[in-house]
C-alpha cells in the first residue's frame, strides 16, 4: 500500500476509534444521570415513607392519649398529624372540637377539618360535616349540602349517613319527599344494624298496609 492510502487508512481508524469513545462517554453520563435521578426518587420515596409514618405514629399516641383520659395531650398529637395531612387525624380533630374535648369547643375549626376530611372521602367526616350543615353549626345551614354528605357517604357504606339519607327523603330534607327512596335506604341502615331504621320501616310499613 502507498503511504498516503495507509495514512488515510489510518485517519479513518483514529476517527472511528474517536467517535466510539465519544459515544460511550455519553453513554456513561446518561447513565450517571439516570442513575442520579432514580437516586433521587428512591430517596424521595423513603422520606415519604417516613412522613407518613411519623404521622400515623403521632395519630396512634392521640387516640392512645384520648384513651387514657388526657385530652389535651391528644389534641396536641392529632393537631400535628393532621397538619400534616392525615385524613384520620383531620377526622379526629374535627371530633374533638366539636364535642370540646381537650380543647374550647369550636364549630368552626370542626367544619374546617371534617371538610379537609371529607374531600378526600372519609364517609365519618363527610357524615359529621353533613351534621354541621343540616343544624347550621359553624356553617350556614344547608340542607342541601347536607343530603350531598349523606348520599357520598351512605354509597360508601356509612351507617348513619344511610339513616339520616332515609330520613331525608321521608321528611323531605334537601331533597323532594320519596317514601320509597326512603324506605330503600332505611332497610340499608336496618341491615346493618340501625336500630332506629328499623323502628321508622316499622312505621312506614304499617302506614302503608293501613291506606
Amino acid at each position: 500500500a502507498s503511504p498516503s492510502s495507509s495514512s488515510a487508512a489510518a485517519a479513518a481508524e483514529a476517527k472511528k476509534i474517536a467517535a466510539a469513545a465519544l459515544k460511550k462517554q455519553e453513554e456513561d453520563v446518561l447513565a450517571l444521570t439516570f442513575s442520579k435521578r432514580e437516586g433521587m426518587e428512591r430517596r424521595s420515596q423513603e422520606l415519604k415513607a417516613a412522613r407518613k409514618a411519623e404521622l400515623e405514629n403521632w395519630y396512634k399516641m392521640a387516640k392512645e392519649r384520648e384513651r387514657q383520659g388526657l385530652n389535651e395531650e391528644a389534641v396536641e398529637l392529632a393537631t400535628r398529624a393532621a397538619n400534616g395531612g392525615l385524613t384520620d387525624a383531620q377526622f379526629f380533630l374535627g371530633a374533638f372540637y366539636a364535642n370540646g374535648k381537650g380543647i374550647n369547643q369550636d364549630y368552626t375549626q370542626a367544619v374546617k377539618w371534617f371538610k379537609l376530611a371529607a374531600a378526600k372521602n372519609s364517609s365519618d367526616a363527610q357524615y359529621y360535616l353533613a351534621l354541621c350543615f343540616a343544624n347550621g353549626a359553624g356553617v350556614e345551614k344547608d340542607t342541601s349540602a347536607a343530603y350531598e354528605l349523606w348520599l357520598q357517604a351512605a354509597e360508601n357504606g356509612q351507617t348513619l349517613s344511610q339513616y339520616c339519607l332515609g330520613a331525608c327523603y321521608d321528611k323531605g330534607i334537601g331533597v323532594a319527599q320519596n317514601v320509597k327512596e326512603a324506605i330503600a335506604w332505611y332497610e340499608r341502615a336496618a341491615e346493618n344494624g340501625n336500630e332506629q331504621a328499623q323502628w321508622r320501616l316499622t312505621d312506614l310499613r304499617s302506614s302503608a298496609s293501613a291506606t
